[in-house]
């Protein structure tokens, strides 16, 4: 299965699943939808983190199990509509990983 990134504007993204809505191939899509700005993957990588703990941290003997687990826990997060606060700002980026980037100056 290929996989691709694509921006769409809302207009785009409405007649694409208009045109696919007509034909078979909308099964073969699957839509997500990520922020335009901020760091999605230190997003996703934190909800990662949460399952682990709240549902994993145990041990899970059959893959049915684990699938019935982790969708009854998604159901409950988004059920719940949880956020994620993100507090690290450009300014926090730009102190704390200081070392990680070449200095501008002469």
């Amino acid at each position: 299965m290929k996989k691709y990134i694509v921006t769409l504007t809302k207009e785009e993204r409405q007649r694409l699943q208009e045109m696919l809505s007509r034909g078979k191939t909308a099964a073969r899509f699957e839509w997500h939808y990520t922020p335009k700005h901020g760091s999605w993957l230190d997003i996703a990588e934190i909800e990662l983190g949460i399952l682990s703990r709240q549902c994993l941290s145990r041990r899970i003997d059959n893959i049915e199990t684990l699938r019935e687990e982790t969708a009854a826990w998604e159901g409950n997060r988004d059920a719940a509509e949880v956020k994620v606060n993100w507090q690290f700002t450009t300014t926090d980026a730009r102190i704390k990983l200081k070392s990680l980037y070449p200095s501008m100056d002469g």
